[in-house]
């Protein structure tokens, strides 16, 4: 199998002839080791050309709208994307930068407010680029954002948890928008020919959901079974990003029609095992090396023995998809990120013959 047709059989929660591996590249000292440079924007060709360098078996390429199309730059390291949010660059926050200012305080501001085009053709020009680079070999994920992030991406986080107990109209009309949005551009990446979508969907803390799981069901999880709906109607396979702890709606997600769960990170307790034995017939989970302790300041032996523990827990009889819990950041050692994908590669074809340890 080549990795593209390794990841979709994953995703289908069967057999293929090794365990895959994914991860949100993240990391500019990654790119200059694989690449021998440093790019100064997440793009096609040296996310496509560094995953397969690395050994990845897919690839993420967000719509270009999704981290600021046509930005306009309003001071040095300043710049507004089309939404009207904006953002500051940092030294440690590429390729995704923190929003400073928002353009939604109230009914007046969403009122007053333009919604980007979602049929914009450029907006599908990276993953049309992906898939000639990754030339059937790469799995070629597009990607897109969920209504609520989409959300507190235009209020800020608290004002858009406030907005949901004080105000529900809004709140809805603003997840109303974004869902129609995210939906027509994933079908026009799906169109354009990508293999799957990621629906990237922030909705817990390392203790809990940023909502009552009883207020998830009723102010975020319908807009995110809308989406999956439309882009199943495409026949699309559908990859959920969110960290956090999500236990307290676990069973929601999984019967949400989502088809595999990305990063099940560890500080949020999530367990992989039982994923895999409680809902591994319809949902693949990726992830669980720790990305904030064993990754970043753990030992190569540390590194292996629990990427091999994530194997060994999630990979007997397929769909389980390796990676970290979160995405392979700045403060990750390149040498590490090399442990991981490794032992992936030494260990992860089947039929599975894990040593104990390393």
């Amino acid at each position: 199998m080549n990795g593209r047709e390794r990841f979709l059989t994953a995703m289908e929660h069967r057999q293929p002839d090794r365990i895959p591996l994914f991860d949100f590249l993240f990391q500019q000292d990654l790119f200059k080791e694989v690449l021998g440079r440093r790019p100064e924007v997440y793009n096609a060709e040296d996310a496509v050309t560094c995953s397969f360098k690395l050994g990845m078996d897919s690839v993420w390429i967000p719509s270009d709208g999704f981290a600021g199309y046509s930005p306009k730059m309003l001071g040095d390291n300043v710049y507004q994307d089309e939404w009207g949010t904006v953002y500051k660059k940092t030294e440690s926050s590429w390729p995704i930068d923190p929003p400073v200012e928002y353009p939604i305080r109230d009914w007046e501001d969403f009122k007053n407010w333009e919604c980007p085009d979602p049929h914009d053709s450029n907006r599908t020009k990276s993953v049309r680029e992906a898939l000639v680079l990754a030339e059937g070999k790469m799995a070629v994920l597009g990607g897109v954002t969920g209504p609520f992030t989409s959300l507190f991406f235009l209020m800020g986080m608290e004002e858009a948890c406030l907005c949901s107990m004080e105000e529900p109209e809004l709140f809805h009309a603003i997840m109303r928008m974004a869902t129609d949005y995210n939906i027509a551009a994933g079908l026009h990446l799906l169109e354009a020919g990508a293999d799957a979508v990621i629906i990237s969907e922030d909705m817990g803390y390392n203790s809990g959901t940023f909502l009552s799981p009883e207020n998830m069901r009723i102010f975020i999880l319908p807009y995110i079974r809308e989406m999956t709906r439309a882009f199943k109607a495409h026949g699309a396979k559908i990859m959920l990003h969110c960290d956090g702890n999500m236990n307290g709606i676990l069973d929601d997600l999984a019967h949400s029609g989502i088809d595999a769960w990305q990063p099940l990170e560890r500080k949020g307790k999530n367990d992989l095992g039982y994923v895999k034995r409680t809902y591994g017939d319809i949902l693949t989970p990726i992830g669980n090396v720790d990305s904030s302790i064993t990754l970043p300041f753990g030992t190569r032996e540390d590194v292996v023995n629990q990427t091999l523990e994530c194997m060994r827990v999630a990979g007997p009889g397929g769909g389980y998809i390796l990676g970290s819990d979160h995405s392979l950041h700045d403060g990750i050692p390149v040498e590490n990120i090399y442990a991981m994908v490794e032992t992936v590669k030494k260990y992860g074809e089947y039929p599975l013959r894990l040593p104990d340890e390393a």
